[in-house]
């Protein structure tokens, strides 16, 4: 019985902060409801529209994701598709986990379409690398079997009418060149060659740090308040301090800590400039359906601007 529980990636916050909303003048997506460059849905019967800037969609070694944030309701949603292309894609669990859709309200534990219960479906109409656009629609049922408070539920939303038009599409993960974070996993360090820091008042003033490695597709984040002091944090999966490991950026698998710290050495809210150092270890944040697979994050350092 699979009860996966999705979080969303750090990746995908990163790629709507990193992404400039452009769309091209014509509109080839006859049977698409959503306006030019727009991302839309129906939550349970309520209006979703991405905010401005706040949508966007990457294609990046093979798996399409598409990403949607409104800051007035702080409602999330998250489509990613492992081998994506122009075509129609099952995001219920019958899929093997490699699609699968995710709403999330508040930061809190998300609702999956590939969970117990979910299904969904995405069609994707439109994947052009060459100008930087994709467009398609799509529905689903997620579902979640904890909520916000760690307390066992059976709840759901119903997401209907989801289109997006001609949205900008990502195709590499470009790094800020004045960046950088390294980090040992389980004793080896990989090249994270592409390292972007954001910030966003969606939950508060928080800045997000996310590191890929283009080699390995692994994937270390975490997020920060932005008007934290200097000193050492405890990290969490869920709290103030969150950290992430991805040992496949897009992957069906997300790592949180279990226990671990991050370490604040230098902040400048002028010139958004942060440094600092973390370790954590990672268990798999599915805890109804854990792998049992445990990462050893060590020796992290980064110096980065948002």
């Amino acid at each position: 019985m699979k009860k996966q529980l999705l979080k969303i990636s750090f990746f995908a916050l990163l790629l709507v902060g990193m992404v400039s909303c452009s769309s091209d003048d014509s509109n080839e997506n006859d049977n698409n409801p959503a306006p030019e460059g727009q991302f839309i849905a129906t939550i349970d019967a309520n209006a979703f529209v991405a905010s401005s800037n706040f949508a966007a969609a990457s294609f990046v070694n093979g798996i399409f994701n598409v990403s949607a944030l409104n800051t007035s309701t702080n409602e999330t949603i998250v489509i990613t598709i492992s081998e994506g292309s122009v075509g129609t894609f099952d995001l219920s669990d019958a899929s093997n986990l490699t699609a699968g859709a995710v709403y999330t309200l508040n930061g809190g534990n998300s609702y999956g379409s590939v969970a117990e219960g979910g299904s969904g479906q995405l069609i994707i109409t439109k994947i052009d690398e060459e100008n930087g656009l994709a467009s398609g629609t799509f529905q689903f049922v997620g579902t979640r079997q904890i909520d916000d408070n760690g307390n066992i539920v059976d709840e759901s939303v119903t997401v209907t009418n989801g289109a997006f038009n001609n949205i900008p599409l990502a195709t590499d993960v470009g790094g800020n060149s004045n960046n950088t974070l390294t980090a040992k996993v389980d004793g080896i360090a990989p090249n994270f060659d592409s390292v972007n820091a954001i910030y966003s008042d969606l939950l508060g003033p928080m800045v997000t740090v996310s590191a890929i490695s283009n080699a390995t597709s692994q994937n270390i984040g975490f997020s920060i308040p932005e008007d934290t002091e200097l000193g050492t944090f405890e990290l969490t999966s869920y709290g103030d301090f969150r950290g992430l490991y991805a040992p496949v950026l897009g992957g069906e698998k997300i790592y949180g800590p279990t226990s671990g710290s991050i370490t604040i050495t230098s902040l400048d809210t002028t010139a958004k400039t942060i440094t600092g150092t973390f370790e954590f270890t990672a268990e798999d944040l599915d805890i109804l359906n854990s792998d049992g697979n445990v990462f050893e994050i060590t020796e992290g350092v980064f110096s980065v601007e948002y």
